[in-house]
């Protein structure tokens, strides 16, 4: 019996593949995963962003290190968005198939489809920027993957990335998408916590510094006027504060040339921020409990609105800082639930 079973197996081993289900074998040979276009994401050095159900255009471009929206006053973009786009359409990897005109709408395909543009390093020069190429975004599939289309060609692809998430905006938000909407945009604390130091300069004249003593585990600072006794700060306190420096967002920007109208006439307070890497300079202007309150940051040039809720927030008064019996302000912006004095 034993060796019956064995002569049985034999012939099914011998099996030709023409005897084989029809499509198992020939529908994996057929099926390629493959590049995209043969671009690498270093060839990029501007990506355009346009939806033509809105009639929004968006371009944005790396330079001195960092993504900008150029047609947004140069403000400044999430790096992690941008890159993590040009990467979705540089090193995608997918299959494609023959899809005729009158079924592209089965793939997510439509006259508003979101089209993006990458763009070559001579995009100032050449008169069509140095495209590079050119894609027009379809439907996702299964929430893992999605259809997109390279234009001047007749395949779709379905590919392993989801480049449309990278857009999404709140309902009724006007600004560009995949802007770094904090205040300190572009900035982020690094590995020892962020700034070490913090100078608040007045236009009347007074000055007070902060100062951390010690290293970052131990997150003692100090409070210093001139003058005087240096005081030692409650450490939750400079912690939610300068958290929510580096996190609050901003309500809007303006051009430097609306300075005057957005309520930065005159300079109220300067506050400069100094880390390992050298140092960020706010100028505010006078607070507002009934309007945005204007940031100007110096080093990115980038002209932001608070909104009133926040801008209250923006200058500890040194019984915010040493008080134990106040409530810390900045509780919310420590990301725990405990109340930490």
């Amino acid at each position: 019996m034993r060796g019956c079973w064995i002569w049985l197996l034999t012939c099914a081993c011998l099996v030709p593949a023409s005897c084989a289900p029809e499509g198992a074998s020939a529908k994996s040979s057929e099926v390629r995963i493959e590049r995209i276009t043969g671009l690498e994401s270093t060839q990029v050095a501007g990506v355009g962003v346009q939806f033509p159900g809105s009639g929004e255009r968006f371009l944005y471009v790396r330079e001195d290190g960092a993504w900008r929206c150029v047609n947004a006053l140069d403000a400044v973009a999430l790096d992690g968005a941008l890159d993590g786009l040009v990467a979705d359409l540089t090193a995608a990897t997918g299959t494609s198939r023959e899809v005729a005109d009158a079924r592209l709408g089965a793939f997510g395909f439509a006259e508003d489809s979101p089209e993006v543009t990458l763009f070559g390093a001579d995009w100032r020069t050449q008169q069509d920027r140095d495209e590079l190429a050119r894609f027009t975004l379809g439907a996702e599939v299964e929430g893992r993957r999605s259809y997109l289309r390279v234009v001047g060609a007749h395949a779709v692809f379905e590919v392993d990335r989801l480049p449309a998430r990278r857009f999404e905006r709140a309902e009724g938000d006007r600004l560009p998408p995949m802007l770094d909407r904090r205040m300190l945009a572009g900035e982020w604390p690094d590995a020892t916590g962020g700034f070490t130091r913090a100078f608040l300069d007045f236009t009347g004249g007074k000055s007070v510094e902060l100062a951390r003593v010690g290293d970052a585990t131990t997150y003692a600072w100090e409070l210093r006027v001139p003058g005087a006794e240096a005081l030692a700060v409650l450490p939750y306190r400079m912690a939610g504060w300068q958290s929510f420096l580096y996190r609050t967002p901003y309500a809007g920007f303006a051009a430097q040339a609306e300075a005057e109208r957005v309520g930065l006439r005159e300079v109220w307070l300067t506050i400069t921020l100094v880390d390992a890497a050298g140092s960020i300079v706010l100028e505010v202007g006078e607070l507002n409990a009934d309007r945005p309150v204007a940031v100007r940051n110096r080093k990115t040039g980038m002209l932001v609105l608070l909104a009133p809720e926040n801008a209250a927030l923006l200058v500890p008064s040194e019984a915010d800082l040493l008080d134990r019996g106040r409530a810390n302000r900045w509780e919310s912006w420590l990301g725990g639930a405990a109340v930490r004095r």
